[in-house]
């Protein structure tokens, strides 16, 4: 079976320091067959950011490393437009610009409340539960505004809020009361005929995101392209979660899952 790790960053995306040098040679070490650079790119601070660099240089390393890897691993060009609803003129004229295999869609910060910071800045645990209900609710409409209406192929770690509500301040919070917007969002996908990521790279401490019952309804709903991405920083984390992404689709029913190439979607049979 093919092995397409979908969601990577390299030392170009403002939060890593990795070369892409270290991260294709690990991914080749870990058996990939294929591997998708998809390195930060800002709607909301995309002057401050440089998003514009950032791209340029993305794009300029992935084609270089490309050529290195020919034969042997496919190094695809990819983006993580995060915010895209902030600035969605901008972003559209990247995407039309550029020449991107994959172009993953999330969301890092919310608009309409109290605190717009990056959720890695925002110390949760000062909120109520009521506050934290509103903030995460907040964030849930941002998704849906997101998949409505932006250019993307793939939406990534849909539930990513939990990575720092349950992860970081260990508050036990679940998302029962958030499942319809999440199943509106996950009919839209299937709608537009875009992909949901399985996000690999909290699944030791929060788990799969989503989690294997976001997944299940996915399914039931009638999606059926799912791509993998670990979202490795670091060279050591590049297959983090993998198999076990694997495993949990079997066990829901799924015999593939896919990667993007010139935006159209590639199947791997499982």
């Amino acid at each position: 079976m093919q092995l397409f790790n979908s969601h990577v960053h390299t030392s170009t995306s403002p939060d890593c320091t990795a070369p892409i040098e270290d991260i294709c040679l690990a991914a080749f070490g870990a058996g990939f067959s294929g591997i998708a650079i998809t390195d930060h790119c800002s709607g909301s601070h995309y002057i401050s950011y440089n998003s514009y660099d950032i791209l340029k240089n993305s794009l300029r390393d992935v084609r270089r490393l490309a050529k290195e890897y020919q034969g042997k691993m496919e190094v695809l060009a990819g983006v993580e437009f995060e915010e895209i609803i902030w600035s969605p003129e901008y972003i559209n004229r990247l995407i039309a610009t550029s020449r991107f295999d994959v172009v993953l869609a999330s969301v890092h910060k919310v608009q309409n409340v109290p605190d717009t910071r990056y959720f890695s800045r925002i110390d949760f645990s000062t909120y109520t539960n009521d506050e934290l209900s509103y903030y995460i609710n907040c964030y849930f409409k941002d998704v849906l505004k997101t998949v409505k209406t932006c250019d993307f192929d793939v939406l990534s770690h849909l539930t990513i809020i939990l990575r720092y509500v349950c992860g970081k301040y260990k508050i036990d919070f679940n998302l029962s009361e958030f499942m319809p917007i999440i199943d509106e969002i996950l009919a839209v996908l299937i709608e537009r005929d875009k992909a949901l990521e399985i996000n690999t790279s909290e699944f030791s401490t929060v788990g799969l995101m989503p989690d294997e019952k976001i997944l299940s309804m996915y399914r039931t709903l009638g999606g059926r392209k799912i791509t993998i991405g670990t979202d490795a920083h670091f060279p050591q984390d590049i297959s983090k979660g993998f198999d076990f992404a694997i495993d949990v689709l079997r066990k829901i029913g799924f015999d593939s899952y896919y990667y993007y190439k010139n935006r159209l979607p590639q199947k791997i049979i499982i």
